[in-house]
């Protein structure tokens, strides 16, 4: 899953955007767990990801998040944001 995970990467980062594997993946691997799932951090839009991975993104609209199938494997990517004052 990693090695498709980084194809990820690079065809976002090919279009200009950033783009990181972040959360419990990066956790597990520092903690010696198996790891089942990737989470991807970019600058790119869920619009951008549709454009570069087309009908293979699945836009969750209520938290600008998407869900990418890429070569049979599930990713979660979800766009940069801030942090503000809640």
């Amino acid at each position: 899953m990693f090695d498709k995970a980084i194809e990820v990467l690079k065809l976002i980062e090919k279009r200009g955007f950033k783009a990181y594997i972040v959360g419990g993946y990066v956790r597990d691997i520092y903690l010696s767990l198996n790891a089942s799932d990737i989470d991807i951090a970019t600058s790119a839009t869920p619009k951008d990801l549709v454009k570069i991975f087309g009908k293979n993104v699945i836009i969750d609209e209520n938290y600008g998040s998407t869900k990418l199938n890429y070569k049979n494997y599930w990713f979660d990517i979800t766009t940069f944001r801030r942090d503000i004052k809640y």
